[in-house]
């Protein structure tokens, strides 16, 4: 899991144990705000995202795996 410098609330996660080299998903964490000033008053509304959160992240998206191809299935 990577988290990018230049945007708060995105993850990168790189499938490295899977059978295609460089496969993975990203993952944003939202944030809602009731107006304008809210959000201009807050540098980081973004709370760290929990392990929990984590880990249930990944097991979604190796539920959506395709085992025969190892990509994202239909």
């Amino acid at each position: 899991m990577r988290l990018r410098q230049k945007e708060p609330g995105a993850c990168d996660y790189e499938w490295v144990s899977g059978p295609n080299k460089g496969y993975g998903f990203s993952s944003f964490q939202q944030v809602a705000y009731r107006s304008i000033q809210d959000r201009a008053g807050t540098p980081s509304g973004l709370q760290p995202i929990a392990v929990d959160e984590h880990r249930e992240a990944i097991r979604d998206f190796l539920g959506q795996i395709n085992p025969e191809t190892g990509y994202l299935g239909d």
